[in-house]
């Protein structure tokens, strides 16, 4: 799934990836730490993220690219 953002006023950014979850990450001098504990069942699924932050000097938002992740045991 890619939706252009450039109506919005987000030139040159897609959504790469649904909604479905959603983690707000506080920034800490620059930089955000994200960490989920899983159980062991969830062992061999894929899920995928994207970030978006605010940055005012850019007029808005950004995104980041889109991230596929495999969760091992």
């Amino acid at each position: 799934m890619r939706i252009p953002l450039g109506i919005i006023g987000l030139v040159g950014c897609d959504l790469l990836v649904s909604a479905d979850s959603v983690f707000p990450i506080p920034n800490v001098l620059g930089a955000g730490l994200w960490s989920l504990e899983l159980p062991a069942s969830t062992a061999g699924i894929t899920f995928y993220n994207q970030g978006i932050i605010s940055d005012l000097a850019a007029g808005g938002l950004r995104l980041s690219d889109a991230a596929e992740v495999q969760v091992s045991s």
